[in-house]
């Protein structure tokens, strides 16, 4: 699963509420677009883009980040089992987010598991995984990412599905979670459904090169003064 740093996004969010988003309010040349397999090369070329500023400054900050290389992203985008959202600016992307609707073909999932614990959902096919949810940095901080993200949930409550993400940062008082941002935006679109916690994972780390520096520390001989 892939994500995105959301702790500039999420710092737009309560400006975001409390914009007026009647059609007088929207002047600008925003607007959102669906899409499964696509296959329009200018398309593709500008969402690459969008996808290579976003991601290369969240892969430095992150251990288990997987930023894909452009024919692992074409053939993501191209493939029917996804769907995609992107808002524009006019003709530009500025911010787009990727849901796989194949749960069982996604290789960081285990079919089994939402077999035992979601039986409904899995029967119904209705387990969708949030692969990227991703902004230009101009516009993160002006709801973007928050607007992208209801009209992904408004379809998700439609169909009743089992949405799946991952939070890869610690929340604090200063900045909402992803999760947090979840519940806002399920609230937005009428469902008190809230998130929670299906499985939690820590990476840990041995390093053998500091160890041998500590060995050779304290193989070398000990000088005495007479």
């Amino acid at each position: 699963m892939h994500y995105v740093d959301h702790r500039n996004a999420t710092k737009g969010l309560s400006a975001y509420l409390d914009k007026d988003l009647s059609p007088s309010s929207e002047r600008s040349g925003m607007h959102i677009t669906q899409h499964r397999m696509v296959t329009d090369g200018r398309l593709l070329a500008r969402l690459w883009e969008l996808y290579e500023q976003t991601m290369a400054s969240a892969a430095i900050e992150d251990a288990s980040l997987e930023m894909l290389y452009w024919h692992e992203f074409d053939q993501y985008l191209r493939d029917g089992r996804h769907r995609l959202w992107v808002l524009h600016n006019d003709v530009q992307p500025v911010a787009m987010c990727l849901v796989d609707v194949d749960y069982s073909a996604a290789n960081h999932l285990s079919p089994a598991y939402f077999e035992r614990c979601f039986p409904d959902h899995a029967e119904r096919s209705a387990v969708h995984s949030l692969c990227w949810l991703v902004a230009h940095p101009m516009y993160e901080t002006h709801g973007a990412v928050v607007r992208l993200g209801r009209a992904v949930l408004e379809m998700a409550m439609a169909e009743r599905a089992l949405v799946l993400f991952n939070e890869p940062f610690e929340s604090s008082s200063s900045v909402a979670g992803l999760s947090e941002m979840m519940n806002e935006l399920a609230r937005l679109v009428g469902s008190p459904a809230i998130s929670q916690k299906i499985e939690v994972q820590r990476y840990f780390a041995i390093d053998f090169a500091q160890s041998a520096i500590e060995d050779d520390r304290l193989s070398q001989p000990v000088s005495t003064f007479r």
